[in-house]
C-alpha cells in the first residue's frame, strides 16, 4: 500500500500523513467544504429562531421577511437573491478543481 511505501521510503508518520495521505483525500475534504458551507449557508430556521430584530437576520431570514412586506418589488428581491448566492459561487470556483476529482476519482479510464 501507499502507507508501507511511504515507510520503505523512510518517511515518519508526519510525513505519510502530510506527502501521501492529505494529497489523496483533498478531493473528498473539498467537496465534504461545499457541501457544510452551502448546507449552513442557506440554514434558514436557526437563524430565524435565533435574531429577534431586523438587523440581527441573516441575507435569506431577510428575504423572507421582505417578501412578506413588499408584495410588488421583485427587482429588490431578485438582487438579494444574486448577493445571497455569490458567496456560494465564489466558493465554488476557489475549489471547483478539488470538486471535480472528487467526483471523477472512481471513473474508469477508458
Amino acid at each position: 500500500s501507499l502507507i508501507d511505501a511511504g515507510r520503505i521510503d523512510a518517511c515518519s508518520e508526519f510525513g505519510i500523513f502530510w506527502k501521501i495521505i492529505l494529497p489523496i483525500s483533498k478531493p473528498g475534504l473539498a467537496v465534504l467544504g461545499i457541501f457544510t458551507f452551502v448546507a449552513h449557508w442557506n440554514n434558514f430556521f436557526w437563524p430565524f429562531l435565533i435574531t429577534n430584530t431586523n438587523s440581527m437576520r441573516t441575507l435569506q431570514v431577510g428575504l423572507t421577511s421582505f417578501r412578506f412586506e413588499n408584495l410588488q418589488d421583485y427587482g429588490a428581491m431578485m438582487a438579494g437573491a444574486v448577493c445571497s448566492a455569490v458567496p456560494m459561487i465564489i466558493v465554488f470556483l476557489a475549489l471547483q478543481k478539488y470538486f471535480l476529482q472528487g467526483i471523477t476519482i472512481g471513473a474508469v479510464k477508458g
